[in-house]
């Protein structure tokens, strides 16, 4: 039976828009420590990538995962090895903004996907996609660093709590407003966001998160970086300063974005919802996070390490991908020119033809076809076999080419 690796990979930024940009600043350094499965050398022309072995058409079924696939040091070395170069963002990108992302839950927890490799972009949204696909392991990879110092602060919060109240109240430094909820087991989002509402920030618990978080990296092995303390303060601040209010926010623009509250609170087709809907979805993604199933890296979609280093890991393990949520990352990739190598980054991941992009089209003067009335946003599954073979026919030439590719729709 094979195993089935998640990835959570966020390239550039997960609910990017409005032409917010990202620009690499400084190279991470390489970690001393080995990583936990050398990579085979490349027997490819520099700048070409290795061709993965085809991926079996059949997947594990996973429910909770095998609780032992990585030490506490393999992650760290994983997370150190496949790491690439940082970037700056204008806009502080703490939750997602992206109203539609339920839409595509008939097609994230249909059985063929079940248990497979899920990558991604971004930060929370992940969590909710990965539980519904039922995935084994995550790899968070961002091209912002800050993203994954909120994934550690996130873990070391998850960790110390065994509730959804639990979590939240630590997570936005409160004490935990369990007590306040009259069944905090059946407590709804919103039910806990108005707890937390009229809770006080308790500088002590944030205290505590804030020393665990760096506690978890030294036990997890991950290297410290230069304004690492300066990135977990400001992730914790942002929590802490509104609650399950807080919102992505874009540098001069006044335009209203979902408050996480409200992100956390949709549901789909299905009745599906978010990773922090019931308690049994929150300690699916707990386990998740305890037992080194999610791993945040540092990576950028069209770069020459992260993605091809990823995988890599998922060939050496017999990984299949079952979905690719790339947000609208896209976008960037084609004004920067850089499209072409990210189409080569997704050639190299071990896939199928159940394998699918989970793409997002942001309406920016210019409505997708299937957005619906009152939406700002169009949340797409589309085929990533169909992707690489019109790539290779006849490559793309916009980011609105790619996601009103109506043949390429997984209905």
């Amino acid at each position: 039976m094979r195993l089935a690796l998640v990835l959570f990979v966020a390239a550039a930024c997960a609910g990017c828009h409005d032409n917010d940009r990202l620009r690499p600043t400084n190279v991470f350094a390489t970690s001393s420590v080995p990583p936990p499965v050398a990579f085979a050398a490349s027997s490819t022309a520099p700048g070409t990538i290795a061709a993965a072995p085809a991926a079996s058409s059949r997947n594990a079924v996973v429910d909770s995962g095998p609780a032992h696939l990585m030490t506490d040091a393999e992650l760290g070395a994983l997370v150190s090895s496949v790491s690439e170069a940082t970037g700056e963002f204008p806009s502080d990108n703490f939750v997602s903004n992206e109203t539609t992302l339920m839409d595509v839950a008939p097609v994230l927890t249909r059985d063929a996907l079940r248990g497979r490799a899920y990558v991604g972009v971004g930060p929370e949204q992940n969590l909710t996609y990965a539980r519904s696909m039922h995935a084994t392991i995550a790899y968070v990879v961002d091209i912002r660093r800050q993203n994954m110092l909120e994934l550690m602060a996130m873990r070391a919060s998850m960790e110390a709590s065994e509730t959804r109240a639990a979590f939240f109240s630590r997570w936005t430094s409160r004490r935990d407003v369990s007590d306040k909820l009259s069944d905090s087991k059946r407590a709804s989002v919103e039910d806990i966001a108005r707890a937390i509402d009229a809770a006080p920030v308790d500088p002590a618990v944030a205290a505590s998160l804030r020393h665990a978080t760096r506690s978890l990296m030294s036990r997890l092995g991950i290297q410290e970086q230069p304004g690492d303390d300066r990135g977990i303060d400001a992730v914790l601040a942002a929590f802490a300063a509104t609650g399950m209010n807080l919102a992505y926010s874009m540098k001069g623009s006044g335009r209203r974005y979902p408050a996480l509250r409200e992100v956390l609170s949709l549901v789909g087709p299905g009745d599906e919802g978010s990773f922090a809907k019931t308690e049994e979805s929150y300690a699916e993604v707990r386990r998740m996070m305890t037992q080194n199933r999610i791993v945040p890296v540092v990576g950028d979609f069209a770069g020459t390490k992260a993605l091809r280093g990823v995988a890599q890991d998922m060939s050496r393990r017999g990984l299949v991908l079952g979905v690719f949520y790339v947000s609208n990352v896209e976008q960037y990739l084609f004004e920067d020119g850089t499209y072409g190598r990210f189409v080569s980054n997704v050639e190299a991941l071990p896939k199928d033809d159940e394998s699918v992009f989970v793409r997002v089209w942001f309406d920016q003067g210019r409505a997708h076809p299937k957005q619906r009335k009152g939406q700002r946003t169009a949340t797409l599954a589309m085929s990533i076999s169909h992707f690489l073979r019109r790539c290779r026919a006849s490559p793309y030439r916009s980011f609105w080419e790619v996601a009103t590719d109506d043949a390429a729709m997984v209905r």
